[in-house]
């Protein structure tokens, strides 16, 4: 699992073809055949150069800075992408660094409060659920209650991370896995946070992000808990892939909300769990 924008841009995703050559493999800027081309004519009166010879004298000296009269262009200071100060790029942005750092420790933090609401509302691996819901039942024309066993999945899912505070494409979709619960609609993947609200409508709006949920259910109790208990080194493991896809992706400002959600997280319950 992964945050939403990781998951539109690998899907279908292939080889970048070049539209020099028309090769799979390497874009415009890297292609082999142009560079090669452009060598050779680089020198060549204008007339005297074919139309992709000319393309290619045109095309890398623009990225150069050279223009079409020979003469050097000066060149516009470094913007960052991410920060948008000058004098560096994204690549070497101090501040991405203290962002990344800054999530990573929030990461930290919600995972705590995860394990702790996990714990507390019988939600850790291998715990034994009834779940209460409610539906409307057609050929009766009324509401009728229902209760199911069901098993928390063995393991600990691997989409338990803060980006499930991130909003639309940064948003990590937290599902839990109720085995032997069959729902109205869909699978038995149940999104935590429904499952969070049905107890604690605060917490579960500290843990994630307001979310469409379609369903039914109104209410959970743990029949039998189990002995589970959370791995230290667990909540020292942070979403690097995704942290980094974020941080290349969009801009600081176009991370704000988040950060934001992330320092309010800190500010919240970091001090519970030393972290600051």
């Amino acid at each position: 699992m992964t945050i939403n924008a990781r998951k539109q841009s690998n899907y279908g995703r292939t080889a970048p073809t070049c539209k020099f050559c028309g090769t799979q493999g390497h874009t415009l800027a890297k292609c082999p055949d142009m560079i090669a081309l452009y060598e050779q004519v680089k020198d060549k009166p204008i007339e005297e150069r074919d139309f992709k010879g000319n393309y290619a004298v045109q095309y890398i000296e623009r990225k150069k800075g050279i223009s079409k009269t020979g003469t050097k262009v000066a060149k516009k200071p470094k913007k960052c992408g991410y920060c948008r100060a000058t004098g560096h790029n994204r690549r070497d942005c101090p501040q991405m660094v203290k962002d990344k750092e800054f999530i990573i420790k929030a990461n930290k933090v919600w995972r705590k409060l995860w394990s702790e609401t996990a714990t507390k509302y019988g939600l850790t691996p291998a715990s034994l659920l009834k779940v209460h819901t409610r539906s409307y039942n057609y050929s009766q024309g009324g509401y009728e209650n229902t209760a199911q066993l069901c098993t928390v999945g063995a393991e600990l899912p691997e989409n338990l991370n803060v980006f499930a505070l991130g909003e639309d494409n940064k948003q990590q979709e937290v599902h839990i896995p109720l085995l032997g619960y069959k729902p109205e609609y869909g699978d038995n993947n149940i999104s935590a946070r429904i499952l969070i609200k049905s107890k604690s409508d605060s917490l579960a709006s500290n843990l994630f992000a307001y979310s469409y949920y379609w369903g039914n259910i109104e209410n959970m109790e743990v029949v039998a808990q189990s002995s589970y208990t959370f791995p230290e080194e667990w909540f020292e493991q942070a979403p690097t892939e995704d942290i980094d896809y974020a941080l290349k992706k969009w801009s600081k400002e176009q991370m704000s909300d988040f950060l934001k959600k992330c320092e309010k997280l800190i500010e919240n319950y970091g001090g519970q769990y030393g972290i600051k």
